[in-house]
């Protein structure tokens, strides 16, 4: 990982934040198989092609106990204070946000696993592994209850008209501070891999304020 990058995770809408004082070594980005193999009597094993499987990101790195040049900044978390806010996000079953600066990586992800140690001749400096999934906001659709013409209650879906989106969305967009290919990307509901290609971007796709890319 490159020392102008900074890795940081937040939540409760960056009102908690923890920025990794030592950038990890890599970041694994893992997707599961999309094939499912069900047993049907009569056919045997079928191969059901499900929906996308969430992505996976794994990283290692440390909480030293003092500052070293090998460090992001200078005014480091205690050790402990940073694991522990982790394990208090782990524990309130929330997502979090995991993103690294001036790079598309930006996620809202649940942490699946979390273990960390002290290794002998290090004192107090604690050396840690994260396991994040990503994390899909889902909406539900609110139910009412009617009766039927036999006096029974059912549930049906909340009747309502959904007004049509008739705003033009526009062919291009000027970069503002805080933006990123993944937010542009979800603001006009596309991909940051179509932006990038659209613009012709390359890694580490920086963007600079008030610079105009084009839009599907």
């Amino acid at each position: 990982m490159k020392a102008n990058k900074q890795v940081w995770l937040s939540a409760k809408n960056g009102k908690e934040k923890l920025q990794l004082p030592v950038n990890p070594e890599q970041l694994e980005f893992s997707t599961g198989s999309q094939t499912k193999i069900v047993n049907v009597q009569g056919l045997g094993d079928v191969s059901i092609i499900d929906s996308e499987p969430l992505m996976t990101i794994s990283l290692s790195s440390q909480f030293p106990s003092v500052y070293s040049p090998f460090c992001e900044y200078v005014n480091i978390p205690a050790p402990r204070d940073a694991v522990a806010k982790i394990q208090a996000w782990r524990a309130q079953k929330i997502p979090i946000r995991f993103f690294v600066t001036k790079t598309p990586w930006n996620f809202a992800v649940t942490i699946e696993d979390f273990t960390y140690r002290e290794e002998g001749g290090d004192v107090d400096t604690l050396m840690f592994s994260l396991r994040l999934q990503l994390y899909r906001f889902v909406t539900v659709r609110k139910m009412e209850k009617s009766k039927t013409t036999t006096g029974t209650t059912k549930a049906v879906a909340k009747k309502g008209t959904v007004r049509p989106n008739t705003k033009v969305q526009p062919k291009t967009y000027k970069v503002v501070k805080g933006d990123s290919l993944w937010r542009i990307a979800q603001k006009f509901k596309t991909t940051w891999q179509t932006i990038a290609d659209i613009n012709k971007l390359k890694a580490p796709y920086s963007l600079q304020v008030g610079q105009v890319i084009k839009l599907p």
